[in-house]
């Protein structure tokens, strides 16, 4: 079996990523993390990875070829709500691809900030004009 990426990792605290390639493995993970097996995770097919050091590098292998890829949408979906927990993640059916419906968290966890506030009055103001 071949992981197929994206992979998705989620840590202890419920949080996740996305990474896109395997090249992409060192930049965005820390060896300590790997060290202290913080991460669970998945390739795009929900199939379990595990990630481990190898000469001091991170890498990844199959952990079971049991694919959870329904697992894998919930761990999306609890990551959305641990990131931005007064409001709630509407997946407008976007759990059929878990590219999508993660893209779709990211989204929706980063209108939670300063820019996300501006957009929001910005939209109200619009529609004000519109309905008056």
């Amino acid at each position: 079996m071949v992981i197929k990426y994206p992979i998705f990792g989620q840590d202890r605290d419920k949080w996740m990523f996305m990474i896109d390639v395997e090249s992409d493995l060192n930049s965005c993970l820390e060896v300590i993390d790997i060290e202290n097996k913080e991460y669970i995770g998945w390739d795009q097919m929900g199939v379990p990875i595990e990630f481990y050091l190898d000469n001091g590098k991170i890498k990844i292998k199959i952990f079971s070829e049991d694919a959870q890829l329904e697992r894998l949408k919930e761990a999306i979906l609890d990551y959305a709500a641990v990131a931005r927990p007064k409001v709630p993640f509407k997946d407008s059916g976007l759990t059929d691809n878990v590219i999508n419906l993660f893209n779709a968290v990211e989204g929706h966890i980063k209108d939670s900030g300063l820019i996300g506030k501006i957009k929001r009055f910005l939209q109200n103001k619009k529609r004000q004009r519109v309905n008056s």
